[in-house]
């Protein structure tokens, strides 16, 4: 392979050494073009103007010298290799070269070291810049995540397993009057009264003690004053190894102020049922994109120590070659067998390859999760299905992918539907999880390692697009098949549901949609759903 072409910037005020180090580089086949300068200042106008890939630079130059130019290369770009190469240098100034950002420092009259140490900082700036990119890539997914939290109306917050907040929303920065700053790093034991602070840390530490999902009605103060009956949704989240607590609040004042009582604690739930969906969303989201961020890392790691082991080894006999030595046969023998190039061979193309599966897998993450929180609008919207099941699949895949299996049979001809994509992402997702939990209790019975199915299909019928949701679960006993659809009906224990996920999703598919949904459920077998949404458009909008 053909090395790759350098573009060089020369700071030598000796028109013979610059010949001397330009030969020396040609000889050794590199690829380059050269940019002289003679002056740090010339060298500075260089760097404004051409885009440099090194600089080789000699330690005394009109108006200033090698660390000057060193420390200037450092401030506008680290990421710029910078090789001092003199006559004659003392070991305080090559120590002092080092400390000014210069990579390396060469005698003139030994350049025989130069090409080897341009390849190095070659190698080691494409490194460089890999992580550089791996670690933009991170910071994107948290300036991403962090603006989707923002555009919710809710407050939202979310603490680590010692109960210091870690983060909130802008919602929550306005309905308290506390920055995200003030806030991060806080218990609620320095924010609120002490009664009020142990009776919600012991809330949380009851959920990190049993995860899953807690949510309950409270009163509380906002910024300027005024009380506020909310529901407050928390779910357990993992941040790496620590297990930490995200929550969101519901305003529920003017609600109640409208509505009797029965229907005021029937919406109370109802939102309180999205915001579960909610937190789960977050929780699985931030373990999804944690994991490919972790091997990335972790293979990131592997490749430097990789490299610089090889790297040693090849200094160790270009030390020898150049001392006019030649190392023991046997000696050598085992010091290449101790870099064990057989493993390195296979594992670092691996490595290489994990990493960018990692990277695709947080961006098809990211992009599920711009479609699945798509707001909507107040009419529907031409929606492809099968995009936005694939979508819902994705965001959800921490939900079901522990239990079960999944299989699809989508239908590529399947038309764009008129829906409000928002609240079909939400039946799907409903659905999805009491699949997951369906499947959870019936693997119980089956021993460790026990794995359900999940089968998610789009087909068209007639005038109606079919979407079929099937598990192999506990399946529903028929005595209580009639009032799966009524609200506030759940066989879950506490915590686990609030019964109106199959309430909301018939008022979704019937009341919105003007479209059907039943079921066929087979005790001790599984349950299938069946979705069918009309090709044409209603005439009439939203309703909630």
């Amino acid at each position: 392979m053909a090395p790759p072409f350098l573009r060089i910037l020369l700071v030598e005020d000796s028109d013979l050494d610059a010949l001397l180090i330009q030969r020396h580089l040609q000889k050794a086949g590199l690829d380059f073009e050269v940019h002289r300068a003679v002056s740090v200042a010339e060298a500075l106008s260089t760097l404004a103007s051409v885009q440099i890939d090194l600089i080789l630079t000699d330690y005394r130059l009109p108006g200033g010298d090698g660390l000057a130019l060193s420390r200037a290369v450092q401030a506008m770009d680290p990421d710029l290799p910078c090789i001092l190469v003199s006559g004659q240098i003392g070991e305080d100034i090559a120590v002092e070269a080092l400390h000014a950002g210069a990579r390396d420092f060469i005698l003139k009259g030994h350049l025989a070291r130069l090409v080897p140490a341009i390849q190095r900082e070659q190698a080691e700036t494409v490194l460089r810049r890999q992580r550089h990119s791996l670690e933009a890539a991170e910071i994107g997914q948290a300036k991403f995540l962090q603006t989707l939290l923002d555009t919710l109306p809710n407050p939202v917050f979310f603490k680590d397993r010692e109960g210091r907040y870690q983060g909130c929303n802008r919602a929550f920065e306005c309905a308290f009057g506390v920055s995200k700053a003030d806030l991060c790093g806080k218990t609620v034991f320095e924010l609120l009264p002490k009664t009020m602070a142990e009776h919600l840390h012991a809330q949380d530490q009851a959920l990190l003690a049993h995860s899953g999902i807690q949510f309950y009605q409270s009163q509380v103060q906002f910024a300027d004053g005024t009380l506020h009956e909310v529901v407050i949704s928390k779910a357990t989240y993992m941040d790496g190894t620590t297990q930490g607590v995200v929550g969101t609040l519901m305003d529920i004042t003017a609600r109640k102020k409208a509505e009797d009582e029965r229907q005021q604690m029937e919406a109370q739930l109802r939102q309180a049922q999205k915001l579960e969906a909610i937190g789960q969303l977050a929780a699985g989201i931030a373990h999804e994109i944690n994991t490919p961020t972790q091997y990335i890392g972790d293979n990131a790691i592997f490749l430097r120590d990789a490299f610089q082991n090889v790297l040693g080894f090849l200094a160790e006999l270009q030390q020898e070659s150049t001392a006019d030595t030649l190392p023991d046969p046997g000696t050598l023998k085992d010091r290449i067998e101790a870099l064990d190039l057989d493993y390195l061979r296979e594992e670092i193309p691996r490595a290489i390859q994990q990493s960018l599966e990692g990277v695709d897998r947080v961006s098809r993450i990211v992009s599920a999760m711009k479609d699945f929180s798509h707001p909507g609008g107040a009419a529907q919207e031409q929606v492809d299905l099968n995009r936005a099941i694939e979508s819902t699949l994705t965001v959800s895949h921490n939900a079901w992918h522990y239990v079960a299996t999944l299989e699809t049979d989508f239908d590529p001809e399947l038309p764009l539907v008129p829906c409000f994509a928002s609240e079909f992402n939400q039946v799907v997702l409903n659905l999805l999880v009491n699949a997951a939990h369906a499947i959870e209790e019936a693997n119980a019975s089956k021993g460790p390692g026990a794995m359900g199915l999940i089968r998610v299909s789009t087909r068209r019928v007639g005038d109606m697009a079919e979407i079929r949701i099937s598990d192999t679960g506990t399946g529903i006993p028929e005595q209580i098949q009639s009032r799966i659809f009524e609200p506030f009906f759940t066989t879950k224990p506490v915590g686990k549901g609030t019964g109106q996920g199959l309430s909301i999703a018939h008022g979704v598919i019937v009341e919105k949609h003007h479209g059907r949904i039943d079921f066929q459920s087979t005790q001790g077998k599984g349950t299938t759903f069946i979705l069918q949404l009309p090709l044409h458009p209603s005439n009439t909008g939203r309703t909630s």
